[in-house]
């Protein structure tokens, strides 16, 4: 008897893999420094750039962190200390 993924695989016209083009590995180092940063308050926007990567990426990484209880949510979320960012660029 095919199992449940089988047949909704079946059922399905057109498979689409989601984020084929997105980089999902990261250095433990660097998911170590991304929760540095995040405790510090710099927006997810500043953080892409700090790693020279896609903002989703860096999404991804903090429901990551989040899910492992290394980051905290914070008051302002994603966007914490942005605005002190744009007043230095």
């Amino acid at each position: 008897m095919p199992s449940t993924l089988q047949r909704q695989v079946h059922k399905r016209r057109k498979i689409v893999l989601v984020c084929e083009n997105m980089d999902f590995i990261w250095d433990d180092a660097d998911l170590s420094d991304f929760a540095e940063l995040w405790r510090g308050g710099m927006s997810l926007v500043g953080i892409a750039g700090h790693f020279r990567r896609d903002i989703d990426e860096c999404a991804l990484a903090v429901m990551h962190l989040a899910r492992e209880n290394r980051i905290k949510r914070r008051r302002n979320g994603i966007f914490e200390n942005e605005e002190a960012e744009d007043c230095e660029n």
